[in-house]
Formats: C-alpha cells, sequence, structure tokens
C-alpha cells in the first residue's frame, strides 16, 4: 500500500520552536501509535505530542539510513521517552520503518511484558509527493 503524507504546522510561540504534525493518509501519526499501543496498556497508550522539527526536516527526512524523531513525550520534556523511524530512499519510493522508543520497550512491569514496535507497520511513500511535501513544509517556515 502506497500512502500519502501530510505536515501541518502547529502554533508554537518562536520559530526556532516550530514544530510539525505528521498525518499518514489523512490520519494523525500520533493516533496510529495510540491504537497500536493500546495492546499494550489502557492507561499510556499513544501519550505522545508531535515533535517533528525543522531540522529533522531538512537534516534526516531526505536521507536513507537516517533516524528521525515525529513524536516526543506529552509531558513536553522530549527525553522523557519518545518514537523514532528510520528513513529508506530506493527506486522512487520512500519507507518509514523500524520504529523504536527505546524506554518503552523495556519491561513493563508488573506483567513482566515487552513494549514491541516490530509489527507496527512500515510507511511507504511515493518519492516525489514525500519531497514535494517536505519542501512546501519548509517554504512555509
Amino acid at each position: 500500500m502506497i500512502n500519502s503524507l501530510a505536515l501541518e504546522l502547529l502554533p508554537v510561540h518562536g520559530k526556532e520552536d516550530q514544530r510539525l504534525r505528521v498525518m499518514v493518509d489523512g490520519k494523525p501519526l500520533l493516533s496510529m501509535f495510540e491504537t497500536y499501543e493500546s495492546r499494550f496498556t489502557d492507561t499510556i497508550a499513544g501519550a505522545y505530542t508531535d515533535w517533528l522539527t525543522v531540522g529533522d526536516l531538512k537534516l534526516r527526512m531526505l536521507s536513507s539510513g537516517e533516524r528521525f524523531m515525529p513524536l516526543a513525550c506529552d509531558c513536553g520534556e522530549w527525553e522523557c521517552w519518545f518514537v523514532t523511524g528510520a528513513v529508506h530512499i530506493s527506486n522512487g519510493f520512500v519507507s518509514w520503518h523500524q520504529w523504536r522508543n527505546p524506554y518503552r520497550d523495556k519491561q513493563v512491569k508488573p506483567t513482566n511484558e515487552h513494549w514491541c514496535y516490530k509489527d507496527f507497520p512500515s510507511i511507504v511513500f511515493e518519492e516525489s509527493q514525500y519531497r514535494a511535501t517536505i519542501a512546501d513544509a519548509i517554504a512555509a517556515l
């Protein structure tokens, strides 16, 4: 399945704090993680805020092999916990995959279960639409 990407600028106090909401097929990436994580908990699933930065757009999302951070903890401290994904570009397509949350993939007590993101689906875009969406977001800043 080929997905479509949209990036929505979020209101902030200063340009250096600009963040973007990632939309995949018209749906927030955050809600996709909330649905996925609900298999592990009924209390903190999807407890993130949109955190994609201009730096990620310019430095990480246009090169294969880079990792980017679209979501961070909803407490406002991105170091608290966060989600990263890997970018892979090949043959006219861009794939986001290898999703990780280094804090949530540890053992959950008291159930002794591990949160695992290996089953979170890869997201695939046509490279031309992907690059155009990123260019438009950068120009809007």
